[in-house]
């Protein structure tokens, strides 16, 4: 039997203007529920009136798991079917290699800080 599981609750999400900056508020590995929890609060956030330009800071994401990055897959392609757009930025090392390695570094759009990211979606 499944157990139920508290969201995470390390999303701080911020308006920047017409963005939202979604920061992750402490150090972690987004792999099993929390990886499938942030995607479902960030998937959720397109939802809501005047939220289709998404920030996705990873300063403080030590690494993804291939099930975050499903979610972030799921999550493009949701930005993508409402006019939005998504970027995500300031990924430590080794979660930029993850992108790179992956090829997913040529789907998303991926800005070394927020400053830029904040920038493409002006």
């Amino acid at each position: 039997m499944a157990s139920e599981h508290p969201p995470i609750s390390c999303l701080k999400i911020e308006p920047a203007g017409e963005v939202t900056v979604v920061r992750f508020t402490r150090e972690l590995v987004l792999s099993g529920h929390e990886a499938e929890d942030a995607g479902t609060q960030l998937a959720a956030l397109l939802d809501e009136p005047g939220r289709r330009r998404l920030v996705v800071n990873f300063g403080n994401v030590r690494s993804l798991s291939s099930l975050m990055l499903s979610e972030l897959i799921k999550l493009q392609r949701k930005a993508k079917s409402v006019a939005g757009q998504l970027a995500l930025c300031s990924p430590r090392p080794d979660v930029r290699e993850i992108f790179e390695v992956t090829g997913l570094d040529r789907v998303f759009a991926v800005f070394p800080g927020e400053q830029e990211a904040l920038q493409s979606l002006q």
